[in-house]
């Protein structure tokens, strides 16, 4: 159902998943975070749904039945209060910022034939930049 929310409110996304964080993969996990970023609002409302359905009648009626037992709207409210907090919000930009200026080096960094010296500079630079 949560693609289903995905194609109403952003109808013009490429995502339709949340993907996990790769772990051998540097750029990719830059790459989650931007996904991430652009599905934020429809999580959010997509959890707001689950918990107030009767709120979204359009998207309701778009998705099909709406019949969530107890637990998993607890579960639902809890994660949406997590991902609503300030300091949820807070850190994920400030980690998102931090980790787009050391985009284009994982990149770099990750290929073979790379030099340690020019990759050293790159990391320096990077540092500077922060």
């Amino acid at each position: 159902m949560f693609e289903l929310t995905i194609t109403k409110l952003l109808p013009s996304s490429e995502q339709s998943i949340l993907p996990g964080l790769c772990k051998t993969r540097w750029v990719e996990q830059h790459t989650c975070f931007e996904v991430f970023l652009e599905l934020y609002e429809p999580l959010i409302t997509f959890l707001d749904a689950i918990l107030s359905h009767r709120e979204y009648p359009k998207l309701v009626s778009s998705c099909g039945s709406w019949n969530w037992d107890s637990e998993t709207r607890i579960k639902a409210q809890g994660l949406k209060s997590s991902l609503s907090s300030f300091l949820t919000i807070a850190t994920f930009i400030i980690t998102k910022t931090v980790l787009d200026e050391a985009k284009s080096l994982s990149a770099k960094l990750q290929k073979r034939n790379q030099d340690i010296y020019e990759a050293l500079g790159m990391v320096k630079g990077v540092i500077k930049d922060l």
